[in-house]
């Protein structure tokens, strides 16, 4: 297992990551509440579906990890997020989002 860590906006988003024998996992989480919002899985194939808890937007962080393992033939996988922030703006949702990017090519650079 390995693990990178980064502060956003005062708190700590963390993204722990395994090279399997066969497949990749990967959890994203952090801010004021870690948890698990939204999990998508990658199969052989490179196909994906994801499940996302109701009230949650997680979603959109475990898409986008996901479809850059596949892009990068590293599949099958599992992504799961959950990332909270307590009285965010849309602008910070934003920021939040493009420093995970930025984490994810550097956890895909190392497996």
């Amino acid at each position: 297992m390995r693990e990178i860590q980064r502060e956003v906006l005062g708190r700590t988003i963390t993204i722990r990551y395994w090279k399997l024998d066969k497949g990749v996992h990967v959890s994203i989480f952090g801010g004021d509440l870690a948890h698990i919002g939204a999990v998508t899985i990658v199969d052989t194939a490179g196909n994906y579906e994801t499940i996302q808890f109701p009230t949650h937007k997680e979603k959109v962080v475990s898409e986008d990890f996901a479809k850059s393992l596949i892009e990068a033939g590293l599949f099958p996988a599992v992504v799961e997020a959950g990332v909270h922030y307590d009285g965010i703006s849309r602008a910070d949702i934003e920021t939040i989002v493009k420093e995970i990017s930025l984490m994810k090519s550097k956890v895909i650079e190392s497996i």
